[in-house]
């Protein structure tokens, strides 16, 4: 931000010649140009205070520095206010410049040069500002704290980040505070008909009505929730990708029907797909071999060729996929997709929530978790005409205390454990 702080001094020459005034945002030119420099110098002496409490290890993978609680380091505050100041005023004249530079002549290649520049600048001098200001806001008491992290660029530069750690008070102020009545419909707002963890994280009102509808499906006889006992866990990194490769092989439908399998990550994925004997990899259509419309099209065309087709995908692939019939008769979830504990915006709330006696993981790892799945497990059954299974080959829901509650709040299929 420094150096590019430095080259908007440039642009603020620049703009004073374009418009032609002695002034732009109340400011002379040589005042303009103090305020970027001062945005400049502080921004290199911050770095200075950050290298006193956090130096990055050499040869770090993807260094990253977090405020417990989100609270900063009090010795960093009078720098904070300075840079919160001082980037508002940078903003403030970057704002003027942008708009007075938009009312010259249109035809103007060189003026509008200038303007898409000082576009940038705006958006920079804006997130700047926005970042300070988040850093200087004291949190509310009693509603969780913004989180605060600091990573590294690639080459070498401090990244500053600021972000709510809930969409609850945006909600709040935006929406629920601001109509008479909201209508919010998914097949995945609950986990097993629990709203507690949807209430929270969207800041739901104490008095709003919740309800959870049953299937228009007949799930019980049309589909099966297989969790087999799976030898290996999905934290043994070399074991697990090698035990669902066999699994595949052996029970898959390889020669006419349609399957999905779903990974937590692009590693396993590709690791499983490399593992997989040479008849069935060429089967096997790999998220990321082809654009997601590419692959789908494939896949429909091998099963109405009845050749048999496997998907391999990520997320995306276990959301908003309509694929009826024969298309997809199996879906098979590798472990369950519990979100990355160690994000920075995750890591504060569970901070937040621990500290008022909650349980984090009870009250966001496994709803998060329950919500997943579920849109996983919805893409087996499509009509009232599918049959088929779900597979979970995590042996943790049967060794775990959390396993039965994630087992019993999936769909009512008819299940097969164990």
């Amino acid at each position: 931000m420094a150096k590019r702080t430095g080259r908007l001094q440039v642009l603020i020459a620049a703009a004073y010649r374009a418009v032609d005034k002695d002034k732009i945002g109340n400011l002379l030119p040589n005042e303009a140009i103090e305020v970027a420099a001062r945005v400049s110098k502080l921004l290199k002496a911050f770095h200075a205070e950050v290298e006193r409490v956090w130096k990055p290890e050499p040869g770090e993978r993807d260094p990253l520095w977090r405020a417990a609680n989100g609270k900063l380091p009090p010795q960093w505050g009078p720098a904070i206010e300075e840079l919160g100041e001082e980037t508002r005023a940078l903003f403030n004249w970057v704002h003027a410049a942008h708009s007075a530079i938009a009312k010259g002549k249109q035809d103007d290649s060189a003026r509008e040069r200038l303007q898409r520049s000082l576009g940038l600048a705006l958006e920079m001098a804006e997130q700047q500002h926005n970042l300070w200001s988040g850093w200087r806001r004291e949190d509310k008491e009693g509603q969780p704290p913004m989180a605060r992290w600091i990573t590294l660029s690639r080459d070498g530069d401090l990244i500053c980040h600021c972000s709510p750690v809930s969409a609850a008070q945006v909600l709040r102020t935006m929406i629920w505070n601001e109509v008479d009545s909201v209508v919010m419909t998914s097949a995945t707002l609950t986990g097993g008909g629990d709203f507690q963890s949807f209430a929270i994280d969207n800041g739901l009102p104490d008095h709003a009505e919740m309800a959870s509808l049953a299937s228009p499906f007949d799930l019980l006889n049309q589909a099966e929730l297989i969790v087999p006992n799976f030898p290996v866990t999905p934290d043994d990194r070399e074991g697990h990708p090698k035990e669902v490769a066999r699994y595949l092989v052996r029970e898959l439908d390889w020669t006419a029907k349609g399957s999905i399998v779903l990974f937590t990550s692009r590693w396993k994925m590709e690791k499983v797909a490399d593992l997989m004997p040479l008849a069935q990899r060429n089967r096997v259509l790999v998220q990321g071999e082809g654009n997601k419309s590419q692959l789908i099209t494939e896949h429909l065309r091998r099963i109405a060729a009845g050749e048999g087709s496997v998907l391999f995908g990520l997320n995306s692939f276990g959301e908003g996929l309509d694929l009826p019939g024969d298309a997809c008769t199996t879906v098979v979830i590798t472990q369950v997709p519990f979100a990355v504990p160690t994000d920075p915006q995750t890591s504060t709330l569970s901070e937040w929530l621990e500290s008022r006696g909650h349980n984090a993981f009870n009250l966001i790892a496994i709803p998060h978790a329950l919500r997943t799945l579920t849109q996983f497990a919805g893409r087996l059954i499509r009509s009232s005409s599918d049959h088929g299974r779900v597979i979970i080959l995590d042996s943790r829901l049967l060794t775990r205390r959390y396993g039965k509650r994630i087992i019993d709040a999936l769909p009512p299929f008819k299940r097969v454990i164990g």
